[in-house]
């Protein structure tokens, strides 16, 4: 990321679009950025993104920690806005 910050004026793409993001795996990403390996893997696999997303979830649920709460909560909002329930 700190490329991107250092290209000063010549670079007009978004952060996002630098790093090889969609719009969806930046906003995810951003939630929780533990999710990298897992959307790389579902990239290659094809799996839907909203599927990793609640396996991510479910895995954080299983061993809640303190630490994992705004994760959870943003990206439970995440889910629920494209109607599904973690």
């Amino acid at each position: 990321m700190s490329d991107w910050h250092n290209t000063g004026e010549a670079e007009q793409r978004p952060l996002s679009e630098y790093l090889g993001f969609t719009d969806a795996e930046f906003d995810v990403w951003a939630l929780d950025r533990r999710l990298l390996p897992d959307l790389v893997a579902a990239r290659r696999s094809g799996q839907p993104l909203a599927a990793v997303v609640a396996d991510h979830v479910q895995r954080l649920k299983a061993k809640p920690a303190a630490a994992d709460r705004a994760a959870l909560f943003s990206l439970g909002h995440w889910l629920k806005a494209r109607g599904i329930d973690a």
